[in-house]
């Protein structure tokens, strides 16, 4: 989607477990290109012979390199190129990433060829096209029909088939997504209610504390000057009555 870019992931459509998937695997693990080397190919072939009966051949390189400067323009340090032939004809080459041509941006590249016929052979190419490191390790997996068992999985039930919450959002339905659409509803109308009390009480509490404090300061005020006042009317008092004796 467009946030994580992947979707939802089919294991039938991607790992073997015999009678259970609708496809086969081929992988190549941990391999290595150095700088100047030639090509590297592996050669599959389509064999539907026991069932399979996957329409396409999908062949995905992928490899780890160091990070890119920041700020820079052509990001990919370590260039590898995949394409694939077919029938060992290589005036025909299969691009990866939807492309006409080779890529040089990414560093995952996949080749799906659509409708790949029983009995036909397929030659894999990995090529270092420039390396800043002295070599490139890479990982490589074909899936597709490779002589696997037909699949016998009850999907009755599969829930990518049965999944009708978007039709139901469209209707104005919700099922289960409106009750869970409710309950964060609820739960965050009450924690937010939660901090506006806290918020509250403690704005009330703050200015309980600066009345107290005007208080007890308008109180020591008043003390000193009634105490000032006394002080000042004493040398009156005496005065006054030493002009009586």
């Amino acid at each position: 989607d467009n946030n994580a870019g992947f979707g939802r992931m089919s294991l039938t459509d991607s790992l073997y477990v015999a009678g259970k998937t609708d496809v086969g695997f081929r992988f190549w693990d941990g391999e290595r290109l150095f700088d100047g080397d030639i090509a590297k190919t592996y050669e599959v072939t389509i064999d539907k012979s026991r069932g399979c009966d996957a329409n396409d051949l999908s062949v995905t390189l992928a490899w780890i390199e160091e990070g890119s400067p920041p700020g820079c323009t052509k990001c990919l340090l370590n260039d590898l190129d995949l394409y694939v032939t077919e029938d060992g004809r290589d005036s025909i080459r299969y691009h990866p990433n939807g492309r006409s041509i080779k890529d040089d941006s990414n560093n995952v590249e996949r080749v799906v060829i659509d409708g790949a016929k029983d009995g036909s052979s397929f030659t894999i190419h990995v090529e270092a096209y420039n390396l800043n490191s002295l070599s490139q390790k890479y990982a490589l997996v074909a899936t597709g029909c490779f002589g696997g068992e037909a699949n016998t999985l009850d999907t009755a039930q599969n829930v990518f088939r049965e999944d009708t919450a978007i039709q139901q959002q469209s209707d104005g339905g919700g099922g289960s997504d409106n009750t869970t659409t409710q309950i964060i509803i609820i739960v965050c109308a009450s924690v937010g209610g939660v901090i506006v009390l806290c918020l509250g009480l403690a704005c009330f509490r703050r200015y309980q504390q600066k009345s107290q404090t005007k208080k007890k300061k308008a109180k020591q005020k008043k003390k000193h000057h009634d105490k000032t006042t006394v002080e000042s009317a004493v040398p009156e008092l005496q005065r006054g009555r030493a002009g009586q004796m």
